[in-house]
């Protein structure tokens, strides 16, 4: 019975012609939104300074592009092939800690997401819906439910995120900031939690703030 549907499926699709033929599409990201991959090279390195004037320098480690493939598939048949663009760059510091921005292109109905893991927190963001789909700190983690409209609030994430047009640091004006804010998890906090995050378009991590006052900025 299933090699006889198998065969009929098959002969639909042919009797359908070019419109069932294996199809491709590629989902890029919104020019808008490139501005978030940093233009530093494997190797590239910057400095943070905090409140105490204690330097720690963050090297790049991975600096790589990709168009992941997925597909489609009805009674068993690959019918299309989806190419994915995403960017992900990583740096680590001398005193240990670790940054790494993943921006990924959007699918129907979903807009471009960009992840950031700083140490134990990770988060993602859709600029689309402006929203964080989900958060993770040490092993605790919140989610929104992904549906063919949008998020769905499974998990209630009182972190936010907010874009701000500058932003001065250590005398620099820095142009297209977001900005991190953690409100989740506050039971497993330390004195060494990070609580917010400050990016900048075309530069990446320039500040960042502990739950003990101590704020790291760029040089």
């Amino acid at each position: 019975m299933n090699k006889a549907l198998i065969i009929l499926v098959i002969l639909m699709l042919t009797s359908c012609g070019e419109d069932w033929a294996l199809k491709e599409e590629t989902l890029n990201l919104a020019d808008e939104n490139r501005a978030w991959i940093t233009p530093d090279k494997y190797g590239n390195s910057f400095v943070l300074m905090d409140n105490n004037k204690i330097s720690q320098g963050f090297s790049m480690y991975q600096n790589s592009s990709d168009f992941s493939p997925s597909t489609s598939s009805y009674f068993g048949i690959r019918t299309r092939i989806t190419k994915t663009e995403s960017f992900t760059q990583a740096w680590s510091s001398n005193f240990g800690q670790s940054i790494m921005l993943i921006l990924t292109a959007g699918f129907e109905p979903f807009g471009d997401r960009f992840s950031i893991s700083l140490n134990e927190l990770n988060f993602m963001y859709d600029f689309k819906f402006e929203t964080i789909g989900h958060i993770y700190f040490n092993s605790a983690s919140k989610s929104k439910t992904m549906t063919d409209i949008g998020y769905v609030e499974t998990d209630t994430i009182f972190s936010m995120v907010d874009l701000q047009d500058t932003l001065t640091v250590h005398g620099v004006k820095y142009s297209g900031i977001l900005h991190f804010r953690l409100d989740d998890f506050k039971d497993q906090w330390t004195d060494f939690s990070i609580n917010e995050i400050y990016l900048a378009k075309n530069v990446g991590l320039i500040k960042y703030t502990l739950n003990n006052g101590i704020v790291y900025e760029r040089k």
